[in-house]
């Protein structure tokens, strides 16, 4: 089982039905149980389930994933019981609640890019770059 923003993937050690891995047996729920809305891939070349969520994840929640018995291999051999695990998603690196965040670590140019994942890139006006110091002595 493998997690990032973007995709939580399955790897059977055999090769799967594609059609038998969808998103009725390939699901994501959060903590209280309601499922997440995603779409369900299978990558033959490595024999992996692909889980996309439709919208990202919430920082620092426990997700369940469970692959359900009416996944079939090609011979049409189904699992004997789900299979279930968890993980927690990271803390985000910026508190909640803010709306932009600007580290100025661009070094060059006119942007600064907005670090709290809002987009919202603010523009440097009358300013120069310099070569300075991060951190405390």
């Amino acid at each position: 089982m493998s997690v990032n923003s973007k995709e939580i993937t399955a790897t059977f050690t055999k090769a799967m039905n594609a059609d038998s891995i969808t998103r009725s047996t390939f699901l994501v729920s959060d903590e209280r149980g309601t499922l997440i809305d995603g779409d369900v891939d299978y990558r033959a070349s490595d024999m992996t389930a692909v889980f996309k969520p439709a919208n990202p994840l919430s920082f620092a929640k426990t997700y369940t994933a469970t692959i359900t018995t009416e996944v079939r291999d090609v011979a049409g051999i189904g699992m004997l019981v789900d299979y279930t695990w968890s993980f927690t998603t990271a803390i985000d690196k910026y508190p909640w609640g803010f709306e932009v965040c600007y580290a100025f670590d661009e070094g060059t140019g006119r942007i600064a890019i907005d670090s709290s994942g809002n987009n919202r890139n603010g523009t440097i006006t009358g300013a120069t770059w310099t070569t300075g110091k991060i951190g405390a002595d």
